[in-house]
């Protein structure tokens, strides 16, 4: 083929796709060295499949799995203070949940009914986990059962908290 440069082209910069398609156009067109016109452009097509794969692999290995969404009540009455809590969260909850360990994510979303008394007794926004079990802190003894869905996240993503 006359122009040389293309093959070249980077399947992944702007308008790499679409290059490889016109040199497709260019190489039936003028049928010069069909053979090594089919090189080049097996060589392109090599540098496409070589691109997804990286990409694949590189979602694999960062990609979060969502383990289990459970519905959870917490009962009023199991509410422990901690004395070796924080000052602003001296109340906590345990909630036991075989499975669980401390790089799991732990996302807590309270019903509608009871998103209020969770945020009248200033329950923390953020939850921890350890072996086996959810921690949730409050500022104050909730007085009700509170109620909601617990969103567990497990996955290489969790290693990231390392990162930073």
């Amino acid at each position: 083929m006359a122009n040389e440069q293309q093959t070249s082209i980077k399947a992944f910069e702007a308008g790499g796709l679409a290059a490889i398609v016109e040199y497709i156009k260019q190489a039936q067109s003028t049928g010069d060295d069909v053979g090594r016109n089919l090189a080049t452009l097996a060589t392109m097509v090599n540098e496409v499949l070589t691109g997804i794969g990286e990409a694949i692999s590189t979602l694999d290995s960062t990609k979060a799995y969502i383990a289990v969404s459970k519905d959870f009540t917490l009962a009023a009455s199991a509410w422990v203070e901690d004395t070796a809590g924080s000052e602003v969260y001296p109340w906590k909850y345990e909630l036991a949940l075989t499975g669980v360990t401390a790089d799991v994510r732990a996302d807590v979303v309270f019903d509608h009914a009871s998103a209020y008394a969770a945020g009248n007794c200033g329950v923390s926004s953020v939850s921890s986990t350890a072996e086996n079990k959810v921690i949730l802190r409050s500022s104050a003894k909730p007085t009700v059962n509170l109620t909601g869905t617990l969103y567990l996240t497990r996955g290489k993503a969790s290693a990231s908290n390392e990162e930073e």
